[in-house]
């Protein structure tokens, strides 16, 4: 939680700052291309910031108390898999043999290290694996929900506002340390 806090105590401020100068930009080179900031575009991109970089940076920095560095980062990785598979399921997006044959050697790949570190850690692996998995998930709803902002908005400004949100001092939600 404090390196969470000390990321946000630096980067608030540059992200506000921007945030603001690409708004300003957009508005006095074009206009007429400018994004319409409504109320509902702001709190749309500041839910999706919250869900992820509060929370789902929250579930991943838990998750190292419990599991290897090697572990965790190997299956927040997998969250390209449930980008496709909502994909798949939500948007009816094809999936081609190629992604098929890629997400089954990553997750032999999950399988063997999780395998590893049980036999070295026991059962926190367990406890560890579903908090960083819970952490892949939420990756991967962000990356669908983030991207029709991302076009309504720009990527600077959309940032700057998904990335404030998430401060902690200023998020809603309040978190006790998962033990």
């Amino acid at each position: 939680m404090t390196t969470l806090t000390w990321r946000m105590i630096v980067a608030v401020p540059i992200f506000v700052t921007v945030g603001l100068v690409a708004y300003r930009r957009e508005r006095t080179t074009a206009p007429e291309a400018a994004p319409k900031v409504t109320r509902k575009l702001l709190l749309q991109a500041a839910g999706v910031g919250i869900l992820n970089y509060y929370l789902a940076s929250y579930l991943d920095f838990s998750a190292l108390t419990y599991i290897s560095a090697q572990l965790d980062r190997l299956i927040l990785l997998t969250y390209p898999f449930f980008v496709v598979l909502f994909g798949a399921l939500f948007f009816s997006r094809k999936v081609t043999p190629t992604m098929g044959v890629s997400l089954v050697i990553g997750y032999l790949g999950i399988i063997l290290i999780f395998a590893h570190d049980f036999v070295v850690e026991g059962d926190n692996v367990l406890l560890g694996s579903a908090l960083v998995f819970g952490a892949a998930l939420i990756y991967a709803v962000y990356n669908i929900l983030a991207k029709p902002l991302i076009d309504r908005m720009g990527s600077q400004f959309f940032t700057s506002i998904a990335m404030s949100a998430a401060d902690r001092r200023w998020c809603c939600i309040s978190l006790s340390p998962i033990r």
